[in-house]
């Protein structure tokens, strides 16, 4: 969900919200290729290796309003994927933030539809997503709201 797929190309971004390439570095272990999942892919791709087929179907969700990541980087990563020969599908969500799938959609009501698509891939086919859906929000709206608003993600 919302990558990044590309560290390389998503540094420049990063280090102008503030957050310096060293840290960056040092969360990647130096190793910044080895951790950018685009870049990973091209290189099996050019090189015939093995591993690509071994790639599961992969589904990537991404929004539209996604600052810290641009949604590029789901739609190049997509790219690489299916020249690789994987199984892959995309889908964008309009106003939807980098940090929506983990802190704000988890505190709504039902009616989401990332986390609907979310659970629905937990539980496919199954009555069982539905039932996990929240009934009411778990923080009034304006919480949520603010919270969005001020986050830097």
């Amino acid at each position: 969900v919302s990558g990044p797929y590309d560290i390389i190309n998503v540094m420049p971004l990063m280090k102008e919200r503030g957050l310096p390439s060293r840290v960056i570095r040092a969360l990647m272990d130096n190793d910044l290729m080895a951790n950018s999942p685009t870049r990973l892919i091209r290189d099996f791709t050019v090189t015939n290796s093995p591993v690509v087929a071994l790639l599961p179907e992969m589904c990537l969700f991404h929004g539209t309003a996604d600052v810290t990541v641009e949604w590029q980087q789901s739609e190049d990563f997509a790219e690489a994927l299916r020249q690789a020969g994987a199984k892959v599908s995309v889908k964008y969500y309009k106003g939807k933030s980098h940090t929506d799938p983990i802190l704000e959609d988890p505190l709504l009501a039902a009616g989401d539809p990332l986390m609907e698509d979310l659970l629905e891939l937990i539980h496919p086919h199954r009555t069982c997503s539905r039932d996990l859906r929240l009934r009411a929000s778990l923080q009034p709206q304006l919480l949520l709201q603010w919270g969005r608003w001020c986050n830097p993600f």
